[in-house]
């Protein structure tokens, strides 16, 4: 048993996630909010000790608007060290918004299923690919009559999971969670307002860039894989901590 769980460890630390952040940038998000939203990441990416230095995680961002309107802030690339990770956050910390129109949800998709997965994969071609996964912030939904269906299967092709942060109300990430991106590890996060931009955020991205890819996708179960220290938080970032906490744990973490 020892052996087995030993081997799944093995496997886990092989594999890598590639996650690519997806930033609403439309007309209904202002310049007070942008700052916030761009602010806060910096802090969560580059201040909370999150994300693993060991090559596990490859991250990038963009933003987007309208259909033609996708813009690169940081492309896709592997977390080998803090040197890495501090790159990263320099980029987020001197993005210039480049949009400011409509709402085209199907059309973000698109572009990183179709332009920025690829691009990282055939750069990369001998990674152990653990998930894919796209990370859409949005403040509204579609309405640009962009097909979502069609690009939730489009990025379900090429096994690509995508996750949403809802700026507002949770029902703003309903048309993102539906099939056939509803694999059970895909899940969604409301911030309430941009002023809880940055707690909504830190609890979704741990969870993103910590999870086990050969299973450990739910909440632990504590006290078979983790040893946890009383917290203070909200019952969202406990969760959040445990999870980190059991990745980083030498059993594979349980689904409960």
């Amino acid at each position: 048993r020892v052996f087995c769980l030993l081997a799944l460890v093995a496997v886990a630390s092989a594999q890598i996630t590639i996650l690519d952040l997806a930033f609403d940038t439309s007309g209904s998000v202002n310049s007070t909010e942008f700052n916030l939203m761009k602010n806060s990441t910096v802090q969560v990416v580059c201040h909370r000790d999150i994300v693993p230095l060991d090559g596990t995680v490859a991250l990038g961002a963009y933003e987007w608007s309208s259909p033609s309107q996708q813009t690169n802030i940081a492309a896709i690339r592997i977390i080998n060290s803090q040197a890495d990770l501090d790159t990263f956050g320099q980029l987020i910390k001197n993005w210039v918004r480049a949009h400011g129109a409509t709402t085209a949800v199907a059309a973000a998709i698109n572009h990183a299923a179709d332009t920025r997965f690829p691009a990282f994969i055939t750069a990369n071609p001998s990674l152990s690919i653990g998930r894919k996964v796209i990370d859409i912030v949005k403040d509204g939904n579609e309405n640009q009559s962009g097909d979502i269906v069609g690009a939730l299967t489009n990025a379900a092709n090429d096994n690509i999971l995508i996750n949403c942060l809802a700026i507002g109300n949770i029902n703003l990430c309903n048309e993102i969670l539906q099939a056939p991106n509803n694999d059970p590890s895909v899940f969604a996060v409301a911030a309430n307002g941009f002023e809880d931009f940055e707690r909504a955020f830190e609890e979704k991205f741990v969870r993103e860039v910590n999870e086990d890819p050969v299973g450990c996708t739910g909440a632990c179960d504590v006290t078979a894989a983790c040893t946890v220290q009383a917290q203070t938080e909200t019952t969202g970032q406990v969760a959040g901590t445990v999870a980190k906490l059991c990745f980083n744990s030498e059993a594979p973490c349980p689904k409960v």
